[in-house]
């Protein structure tokens, strides 16, 4: 059995990596990994370039690393296009906005439909 806090590490990997079928997986085999709290803070720098804070969720990196099909398999698992647990209470819609042109994750096309995704979800 791996701990929850190891499969919380397994799905923002598999999110860094949009690796879809990895999420799914995860979800599968826990739903609540969907609107599970991160605890530690972090700066990812390689495929996506954004600061996960402690209180965001998947969501949050799905959303800076505009992670399309993989924000809809967490909204679909229940995470809230809402949530602003972090200390600056930002929202996944605040990360998806918050483009780094020039970064390795940043497609315009990708970022457009990643807020078109959140907005028609309720955020």
């Amino acid at each position: 059995m791996i701990p929850a806090g190891g499969m919380m590490n397994m799905m923002l990997t598999a999110i860094v990596e949009d690796d879809r079928s990895a999420v799914e997986e995860l979800l599968k085999a826990d739903s609540g990994l969907a609107t599970c709290l991160i605890s530690k803070p972090k700066l990812y720098h390689s495929k996506i370039f954004h600061w996960i804070y402690a209180g965001d969720t998947a969501l949050h990196l799905a959303a800076c690393g505009y992670r399309v099909e993989i924000a809809r398999l967490l909204l679909g698992a229940g995470t809230d296009p809402n949530a602003a647990k972090n200390h600056r209470q930002s929202t996944p819609l605040h990360y998806a906005a918050d483009g780094f042109i020039g970064g390795a994750a940043w497609d315009p096309k990708r970022q457009v439909e990643t807020i078109g995704l959140l907005l028609s979800n309720g955020a």
